[in-house]
């Protein structure tokens, strides 16, 4: 019986912790109400004549089901970002200018941050580094966007275009341009992937003969429309270039009975327009073109070179568009978001920004609960005064800059202070327009505070 009752005081004592612990964490998430609605009252100050509207509605997020979404929504941004930032191997800083980039072109595109994240993923799965990965970002989502393909695909393309083909990430504009421009004159490329099917199967012979990409896609178009088939252009392209590349005695000589000199069509010499034009004069026929370079290559090459012939594969004249209209994309992107559809789209996506940045606001204080939650409902009590230890002393630190940072400005009004506020955490002071101080420590913001 002693036993027993020894037992049943340890419940209650254990029961009467944990309701006291219950009542502190419930007295967060009045706070974590009060600073939702505080940011209500922000953002519709920022919304001028809105802000009778934003306001309270921004503090709607603070309870139920809308608190819910924005901090689920902000949980599914970070990780996201998270996962870029380790697929693309970038460091911590890097990683936080994804999230920036993301956030900034997610209005211009019309998408959600975390869809624009999507195709950074997508990029950096491709092999890109984060700063390629941000300077490609916007123009590869816009080729999705204009041709109607999938992220992944465009990702896959651009990639191959800087990693296989050696072009500079600067070039993004161009390079998705001569993508879009292939696309639109390719009968049978009705989609970014029937390209990317083509593409797969040409770009390694093409790079190691070190043709241009926009004669690549020129070239392989015109063996898509002479096919109707993606798969055996790509391998009708990659047969027939590196039997030219090898040469030898034999080619040569199959190459003489019909016409062609072996130097006329030597990639090494000429570029595979140059070569595809010589073997449309040549009038190959199926059997001939078999002979040389085999079954399915060969009756590819002589159906280039009755397109051609016929007008309908004006390859030259793709190449030449591709390499001059270099804005193409962009521009047919501007068209697509004039109108209705693309203020809603715009209007969407401003709204799903606001959502994202006030989950970001709401993140700590929720990540802070959830932590406490967590050791309540295992029973771990002493785990559950040292995460309260810990948030205190974060919080009092957190306040304790936020003073320096203010008699700061006070002393030099003109500076702006930007940066992170916890502890620890290194911010930017900028004086009448030059960065005085860069990275301060919480340590040297007091002194500068004055204190």
């Amino acid at each position: 019986m002693a036993k027993q009752g020894d037992l049943i005081l340890r419940l209650r004592a254990q029961t009467a912790q944990a309701q006291k612990q219950l009542r502190d964490v419930n007295t967060q998430l009045r706070a974590m109400g009060v600073n939702a609605k505080k940011t209500g009252r922000e953002v519709g100050g920022m919304m001028g004549g809105l802000g009778g509207f934003v306001g309270p509605t921004v503090a709607l997020y603070a309870t139920g089901r809308a608190l819910k979404e924005v901090t689920t929504q902000f949980a599914g941004f970070e990780r996201t970002l998270k996962l870029v930032g380790l697929i693309s191997g970038s460091t911590e800083e890097d990683t936080k200018r994804l999230g920036v980039a993301a956030k900034e072109m997610a209005i211009e595109l019309g998408k959600t941050p975390e869809q624009v994240l999507a195709g950074f993923q997508a990029l950096a799965s491709a092999g890109l580094s984060s700063n390629d990965v941000i300077n490609v970002g916007k123009d590869t989502m816009k080729l999705a966007a204009v041709r109607a393909g999938e992220l992944g695909t465009a990702a896959e393309l651009t990639a191959g275009a800087i990693k296989v083909f050696g072009m500079e990430a600067s070039r993004s504009q161009e390079i998705v341009s001569q993508f879009a421009t292939a696309v639109s004159k390719g009968l049978k490329f009705r989609s970014l992937e029937d390209l990317a099917e083509t593409f797969k199967y040409a770009a390694g012979t093409a790079s190691t003969l070190g043709l241009e990409l926009s004669d690549t896609l020129a070239t392989i178009t015109a063996f898509s429309d002479a096919t109707l088939d993606t798969s055996i252009a790509g391998t009708a392209f990659r047969r027939i270039f590196a039997s030219l590349s090898q040469g030898g005695p034999k080619l040569e000589r199959d190459l003489l009975k019909v016409g062609i000199a072996y130097s006329d069509v030597n990639p090494k010499m000429n570029t595979a327009v140059e070569i595809l034009e010589e073997f449309a004069r040549a009038s190959l026929t199926a059997g001939q073109a078999t002979d040389i370079f085999e079954l399915r290559a060969g009756p590819a090459l002589a159906g280039v070179g009755k397109i051609m012939r016929e007008g309908k594969a004006d390859i030259r004249g793709w190449r030449d568009e591709m390499v001059s209209n270099t804005a193409r994309v962009n521009t047919e992107f501007t068209s697509l978001m004039i109108g209705m559809r693309g203020e809603i789209d715009k209007t969407k996506a401003a709204w799903n920004l606001l959502k994202l940045s006030i989950g970001e606001q709401l993140a700590p204080p929720t990540t802070d609960f959830l932590r406490q939650l967590r050791t309540i409902i295992a029973g771990d009590f002493g785990e559950f005064m040292r995460v309260k230890s810990e948030i205190t002393a974060r919080e009092t630190s957190r306040g304790r800059k936020e003073s320096d940072i203010s008699r700061f400005q006070e002393r030099h009004p003109k500076a702006t202070v930007s940066g992170a506020h916890d502890l620890g955490a290194p911010i930017i002071i900028n004086v009448d327009g030059d960065i005085r101080v860069d990275r301060v420590t919480d340590r040297e913001l007091r002194e500068m505070a004055g204190g």
